[in-house]
């Protein structure tokens, strides 16, 4: 049960993390444009693998019998419960509804340019997304090594 929910947040943060680099690199839109269908898509999607994040963070916290997975867990529900915000104000501002249903495929294959405020958020937000993988990855490996 441990390891499949390690697992689980290794993917989440990876799926974040590979939609949040994709956009990232794409070139920023002129300011005063109208958001993107790709700029809404990735904003409700990523706003909802945030809430996801949050709660994956809890239940290490609540389940985890490893101190470094259960501070992990509370780093989680800080760092994505802050990051929400932000991309909660964002969505307000930019009118996008996050109760809008999350797009079929992942919105950064048909993404073009991306709002220069999404960008921002992005490039804010990825550093932390990195370091949250390096972190996993290396308590995964602390545990592996400790059941050998």
């Amino acid at each position: 049960m441990r390891r499949a929910q390690s697992m689980i947040a290794v993917f989440a943060a990876l799926g974040l993390l590979t939609s949040a680099s994709s956009l990232a690199a794409q070139p920023s839109a002129p300011t005063g444009t109208k958001l993107q269908r790709s700029d809404r898509n990735f904003i409700v999607k990523a706003a909802k693998d945030g809430e996801e994040e949050v709660e994956l963070g809890r239940l290490a916290q609540a389940k985890a019998s490893s101190d470094a997975v259960k501070q992990f867990g509370q780093r989680m529900i800080e760092d994505h419960g802050s990051a929400n915000k932000e991309l909660m104000d964002l969505a307000a501002n930019k009118a996008v509804a996050i109760d809008d249903k999350a797009p079929k495929k992942d919105p950064v294959l048909d993404s073009g340019a991306v709002d220069p405020n999404l960008k921002a958020w992005i490039d804010k937000t990825l550093p932390t997304l990195e370091d949250h993988l390096e972190t996993i990855e290396r308590i995964q490996a602390q545990m592996a090594s400790a059941k050998k």
